[in-house]
């Protein structure tokens, strides 16, 4: 085979490479275009407004109200936009029903059934093949890629690491954290690493000495202007039907808990 025909040989092998990979991105990258969120009561427009202009969104209150719908929307918009490089989504293991410490697996498995929600709100918005090509799933994957993705942490894991501000966090379900863990949420975020915490105070699993409760007295009293607070209503929920109706209740009643 003459010199010319090895590279013509070569050439063809390059091309068809590069068509697979199109290929495979094409059935796993979803380039869909995030819309803008459409607020549905006046706490929501806060909370919109604040996400763009604030490093730390506070969004406390009524279940339902769309606090973690809010985050996911807005991390995943700058996300497709090309401004942060990774999300880490948190959460304490506690709930009200029960812990995942017990659980087999890695940390990922441990703490999927407690992430799910806010996972199925990214597949919302950046599409399936995005997020099952962004998330890392145990810390390998985060040690050997540059750019570090979609990661979930339980809280109690965060100790010893750091966030720049390529990043945005957001720590879910805080009313079940202990005021421990939020100090160690609040001591991440260097370098301009944006942080959304969610979570509803009638909901805590461990009390009312719990994190979130700690973090809005000491905003409270220490005020600063890259921190904002949105308290939604129990009138702010957005659900429907027969879980409209329970909410309602529930909200009113002023407690979750069973304990």
């Amino acid at each position: 085979m003459t010199g010319r025909n090895r590279r013509k040989v070569q050439d063809n092998k390059v091309q068809k490479k590069q068509e697979v990979g199109r290929v495979v991105k094409e059935k796993f990258e979803d380039e869909r275009t995030i819309p803008n969120l459409s607020p549905k009561n006046p706490r929501q427009k806060d909370a919109i407004n604040l996400a763009h202009t604030k490093q730390m969104v506070i969004l406390n209150g009524a279940s339902g109200s769309g606090k973690t719908e809010i985050a996911c929307w807005y991390a995943a918009k700058e996300w497709r936009a090309g401004n942060v490089d990774n999300i880490i989504i948190t959460r304490p293991n506690k709930s009200m029903n029960g812990d995942n410490s017990a659980l087999p697996g890695n940390d990922f498995q441990k703490t999927l059934s407690y992430t799910m929600a806010i996972l199925m709100k990214f597949k919302k918005y950046l599409g399936a093949g995005t997020l099952k090509n962004s998330l890392r799933q145990d810390m390998e994957d985060v040690l050997f890629n540059e750019v570090s993705g979609i990661q979930v942490y339980a809280m109690e894991k965060l100790n010893g690491l750091s966030f720049d501000g390529r990043t945005i966090i957001i720590a879910d379900e805080t009313q079940s954290s202990t005021i421990g863990q939020m100090k160690s949420l609040l001591t991440r975020c260097e370098n301009g690493a944006r942080l959304f915490v969610c979570g509803d105070l009638l909901q805590s699993a461990i009390g009312p000495k719990n994190g979130l409760a700690y973090l809005l007295n000491t905003v409270k009293k220490h005020q600063n202007d890259d921190i904002g607070v949105v308290n939604f209503l129990p009138e702010d929920c957005c659900r429907e039907g027969i879980s409209a109706y329970f909410t309602k209740i529930f909200e009113e009643e002023g407690d979750w808990s069973d304990h």
